[in-house]
Parts: C-alpha cells; sequence; structure tokens
C-alpha cells in the first residue's frame, strides 16, 4: 500500500427500472441509477475499497468509510495524501482528514 490514495464516485444506469409501471399504466418513470465509490492506490493503480450505493447517497457520505477501508488494508503504513474529486468537498471531511 503507498501513501497516495485516490476517491472517485461513478454512476451506472440501471435498465428497466419501472418497466412494469410503463407497460401497465403507461407511466413514465425515471430511470435509477447506481453509484460506485472508490478507493485506488495511485502507485500501483489498484483498487483498495469500493461501495455501492443507490443514486441518493452522495459521495461525501462514503468518503470516512472508503478511507477508513484502506487504512485496515495498509497493515500500519501512513496514508499520506488523499486526493479526490469535488463530490467529497465537505468541511466535515477536510477535518477527518486534518
Amino acid at each position: 500500500m503507498t501513501s497516495s490514495l485516490s476517491l472517485t464516485g461513478a454512476g451506472l444506469k440501471v435498465t428497466n427500472r419501472g418497466e412494469w409501471l410503463r407497460k401497465k399504466y403507461g407511466k413514465k418513470s425515471r430511470k435509477g441509477w447506481i453509484k460506485l465509490h472508490i478507493a485506488f492506490d495511485l502507485k500501483s493503480k489498484r483498487v483498495i475499497e469500493l461501495e455501492v450505493t443507490d443514486e441518493k447517497t452522495q459521495d461525501c457520505q462514503k468518503a470516512k468509510k472508503l478511507v477508513e477501508g484502506a487504512k485496515k488494508k495498509a497493515k500500519g503504513k501512513r496514508i499520506k495524501k488523499v486526493i479526490a474529486d469535488k463530490g467529497y468537498d465537505t468541511h466535515e471531511f477536510f477535518r477527518y482528514l486534518g
């Protein structure tokens, strides 16, 4: 485990969500998403932690859990740098890292 960690989130479209309602009632329903919250080692480019949620979960809600999981897998090595996209920019997460 290296001392640099990167956090990112990605969304995947869920197909056929509400298909039964559309067929039965002709209603249009909004298709949903699942989100992948990923922490990976910058040096080795390997995924360290992965969380799957629905579209209602914000990236920043999973940030601490991703870092904690990475710390456990680091086996005593300290994580010195965390790079994350805008979805993780919250005062609470900055205080946690500080």
